[in-house]
């Protein structure tokens, strides 16, 4: 019986080295997908000796704090990830049904799904405040996905992570079929 057990002990032990091996060569794609919280931090300008607010995605790394005032992780910060693999971050303002037309009373429920199920309308315009306070309109058919990086539990960063990878997966098959 001690046998037996010893055996499956090491076994187990053998599989959880494997893994931590692959994951080491994984960390270089998993990384850059990877969906980091965002930090909202107010920076001195050393020249003018005024201040600036900029959005930041976090990672691991970062120790940027020489002209760091202040830093918050606002939970209601969003990232908005366009067609062109751009990421912009700010507040949502808003969504107009269409370009020109008034601001939707609320912002609708479906804005932050990660899996939208086709029911975004194409046609409408999200409206952002940027970190310079200045407003952007974006058209939901230029936009892959809008989220809250803040609110992302882990399972939520799994999931997003695994589209970016697919997405990523996707766009260099398309790149090297010959037309």
């Amino acid at each position: 019986m001690i046998h037996w057990l010893s055996k499956s002990f090491l076994m187990v032990v053998l599989l959880v080295v494997i893994a931590l091996l692959l994951l080491v060569p994984a960390r270089h794609v998993l990384l850059p997908q990877w969906p980091w919280p965002v930090e909202e931090r107010i920076m001195a300008e050393p020249v003018s000796n005024g201040v600036y607010r900029k959005f930041v995605a976090v990672h691991p790394d970062d120790r940027d704090e020489r002209s760091m005032i202040a830093r918050d992780r606002p939970i209601t910060l969003a990232a908005v990830e366009k067609d062109g693999g751009e990421t912009v971050h700010g507040f949502v303002v808003g969504v107009r049904p269409e370009a020109g037309a008034e601001l939707m009373d609320r912002v609708p429920a479906w804005l932050f799904d990660l899996e939208p199920d086709g029911s975004r309308p194409a046609n409408a315009v999200l409206v952002m405040m940027l970190s310079d306070e200045s407003i952007s309109e974006f058209t939901l058919g230029e936009v892959v996905r809008i989220y809250r990086p803040n609110q992302l539990s882990l399972v939520e960063r799994i999931v997003l992570t695994g589209q970016r990878i697919a997405e990523s997966w996707r766009a260099r098959q398309w790149s090297l079929d010959p037309v």
